[in-house]
């Protein structure tokens, strides 16, 4: 694919471009146009000859590797990338390059899974095409081979990612502890799994309806297409994605969890309110004040009296 051309295009946002600027030869345009046509994108073309203009309409309704990989200049993160039509779980696809440390960083994608994993043993499913269902494989190295830390890390990142695709700074919160949510309805779910490796996976709802979602997530699930009114760029939406997410890792890799910590209470539903917290050794009710790197662990506030909390030791975090 010409990805010069089809970045251009993408960067004018529905304006003209002179397209013969862009090709090796006049006799390319037809193939060059074609291949665009084939993921999906809405393409306007106007003008004769040597003047022939075109514009992007629609954004491709499939994933585009071209699109994602242009000029990605990333350390670890998407260093390889791959898309595939149908998996049973982007998860398993990055196991599967786990026995080389050359594939740290390796990024699967596709556009349907069969058998997507949520926590706990839950499901993730979503229509085809409708959705950013997404894998990293990593090797970690302290702190962030600790799951918890990890999963925090993509959970700011991703809810970033929202409050961009939204244009709405702050609007993407954190549900403990691996949903982001937009006015209490999810959005997207973060799910870390450990063997060999380290796999990151992340689903977010894009261009799923308002009306498309079963009655038991009618009031509990949420897209970007549902809150904006816009049909989302896939592709564009999973560059930026693994942009921040690498810019992040290695942030948090070379400066340590504090940075991380302070964002992601930040981002945090039960910021300052008032929690349950159920832990291996008892239940308590205080108010969420802080989440502190060095000893790892939750800050509460209890008539003055504050506590902390092992982010490990805890089983289950609800507002009260």
């Amino acid at each position: 694919m010409n990805g010069e051309l089809l970045n251009r295009l993408i960067e004018a946002d529905g304006a003209f471009v002179r397209v013969f600027n862009y090709l090796a030869s006049p006799d390319d345009l037809d193939r060059v146009l074609a291949e665009f046509a084939a993921f999906g994108f809405g393409i306007d073309v106007q003008g004769e000859g040597d003047r022939i203009e075109a514009a992007i309409r629609a954004p491709a309704l499939r994933l585009c590797p071209d699109q994602i990989e242009w000029r990605l200049e990333t350390r670890t993160i998407g260093r390889r990338i791959a898309v595939w039509d149908r998996v049973t779980s982007t998860n398993d696809v990055a196991f599967r390059a786990s026995s080389s440390n050359a594939n740290d960083g390796f990024v699967a994608l596709a556009e349907e899974q069969t058998a997507g994993r949520g926590r706990r043993g839950g499901v993730w499913s979503a229509e085809r095409g409708s959705s950013i269902l997404m894998s990293v494989l990593l090797f970690p190295k302290p702190p962030l081979d600790d799951p918890f830390w990890l999963t925090a890390l993509a959970a700011v990142a991703v809810a970033r990612g929202v409050d961009d695709a939204i244009g709405e700074p702050g609007v993407a919160r954190i549900k403990w502890p691996n949903d982001i949510r937009v006015n209490e309805r999810k959005i997207a779910g973060i799910l870390v799994e450990r063997r060999d490796a380290t796999v990151l996976g992340i689903g977010l709802n894009v261009n799923q309806s308002a009306e498309s979602w079963p009655a038991d997530l009618v009031d509990k699930a949420t897209s970007l297409r549902a809150i904006s009114g816009r049909f989302g760029d896939r592709s564009r939406i999973v560059r930026a994605l693994i942009a921040t997410l690498d810019d992040y890792y290695h942030r948090v890799s070379e400066q340590g969890l504090e940075l991380l910590a302070r964002e992601w209470f930040d981002r945090c539903e039960f910021r300052d309110r008032n929690v349950r917290v159920i832990a291996r050794n008892g239940e308590v009710i205080a108010r969420a004040i802080g989440l502190e790197s060095e000893s790892r662990s939750l800050l509460v506030e209890d008539e003055g009296r504050e506590m902390r909390i092992p982010v490990h030791a805890i089983e289950k975090l609800t507002n009260f």
